[in-house]
């Protein structure tokens, strides 16, 4: 797939000789494993995330996005001292893209290229809440499915109204032992969401006054990386 636009079903049939109903079954399969991309507006396919991890292809819109993260990821960690991530959605689970370390270590941390269930972390919780509605609760079957034991629905569900109301989550740790973090996703132009950052700290410098000072400064971060998407 050279097209830096993408390609539509029927190019995409002609191109692998198979008929329209058969590479519309082959596209879904591959778009829910993160393989291809389906843009929401032109309705053609792209590579997907897990096509440009694998170092097959570039991806114009991905690279794009680590280029409008990396200067704000360094500066809100430089501002606040503390770890820092950009990660994006690859079907049911998030992956880390980018990790900006702070003066202040953490116990432990994510590395880009890792994983983690969608709804899991800072981040997955950001990315999980920015659904609509009826796709979120779908989500929330399936990871209570996986994990009855571990997931607490109630409190899922309180973030995502503390995402509705405050523009924000906060993970008690539910990724890396008793590492909180606070999440947000980053829109694209049509108000989607393509990505997430979060900021992880130990428990003791994550109160509830140092998170009321730190969500502005992420606010910041994440309008700085929404405007340089936006750029042409």
């Amino acid at each position: 797939m050279r097209s830096p636009d993408g390609l539509g079903l029927a190019e995409l049939a002609s191109q692998c000789g198979l008929d329209r109903a058969t590479t519309l079954r082959l596209t879904r399969a591959l778009v829910n494993t993160g393989w291809l991309q389906r843009d929401a507006q032109s309705g053609r396919y792209l590579p997907g995330v897990e096509a440009w991890l694998a170092g097959r292809f570039s991806s114009p819109a991905r690279d794009k996005l680590l280029r409008a993260g990396a200067a704000a990821l360094k500066a809100l960690s430089r501002s606040t001292g503390d770890t820092v991530y950009l990660a994006i959605r690859s079907g049911p689970e998030v992956v880390c893209l980018a990790r900006v370390d702070g003066a202040h270590p953490i116990g432990a941390k994510m590395k880009p290229g890792q994983r983690h269930r969608l709804g899991v972390g800072a981040t997955g919780l950001a990315l999980l809440a920015s659904l609509h509605p009826d796709e979120r609760e779908q989500v929330l079957a399936a990871l209570h499915a996986y994990d009855r034991r571990g997931l607490d629905l109630a409190a899922m569900r309180a973030q995502f109204r503390r995402r509705d109301q405050d523009g924000y989550v906060l993970a008690s740790g539910t990724v890396f032992y008793r590492v909180p973090a606070i999440g947000m996703e980053i829109q694209d132009a049509t108000g989607t969401a393509v990505a997430a950052i979060s900021l992880g700290a130990d428990q003791e410098r994550l109160d509830a006054a140092r998170i009321e000072a730190l969500v502005p400064l992420m606010r910041k971060a994440r309008l700085a990386i929404e405007r340089g998407l936006r750029k042409p």
